[in-house]
């Protein structure tokens, strides 16, 4: 007997939220479109006498965020103008709650520890557009996953 995902199951990409900690304040990101965290392995070629495939090893990782938000968000502008005026870098957390009442796998919530602004649009109009984005790119250093998705009853 095969098992198959019931479409109730599958996480919307909508339903959820998520929240920037700086200083130890949780500030609520409403005005986010999209969010990405991804994982990017680094690795060294090894290379041996008697073996004509060039293996791999990891050799340490890279994590890298982007985030589409939609004016009026003004908080990644204040930080890009604080580290211009003062020079002093800023770091945050976010917190990333993945939350479907539909499924029941449940919720999810995901931590992201150290990040670090790369770039983020400072002002901004655009004729063609209805609406304003902002793309904001960064890295961080650590991630944990906070609570899990369920099992599904039917799956293994």
């Amino acid at each position: 007997m095969s098992v198959e995902l019931k479409s109730k199951d599958a996480i919307s990409g909508k339903e959820g939220r998520a929240y920037m900690i700086v200083d130890g304040r949780r500030h609520l990101l409403f005005c986010a479109k999209k969010i990405k965290i991804d994982f990017e392995k680094q690795k060294t070629e090894i290379k041996t006498i008697g073996r004509r495939v060039t293996g791999h090893k990891a050799a340490g990782f890279s994590l890298k965020g982007e985030m589409t938000i939609l004016q009026p968000e003004d908080i990644f502008t204040e930080m890009a103008i604080d580290y211009i005026r003062t020079g002093q870098d800023m770091y945050f957390e976010l917190l990333i709650e993945n939350d479907d009442p539909t499924s029941e796998a449940g919720s999810k919530q995901t931590i992201v520890r150290e990040c670090n602004l790369d770039s983020a649009t400072l002002a901004m109009l655009d004729a063609e557009s209805d609406t304003l984005e902002q793309e904001v790119s960064f890295t961080c250093e650590d991630i944990d996953i906070i609570k899990k998705y369920k099992k599904l009853s039917y799956g293994n």
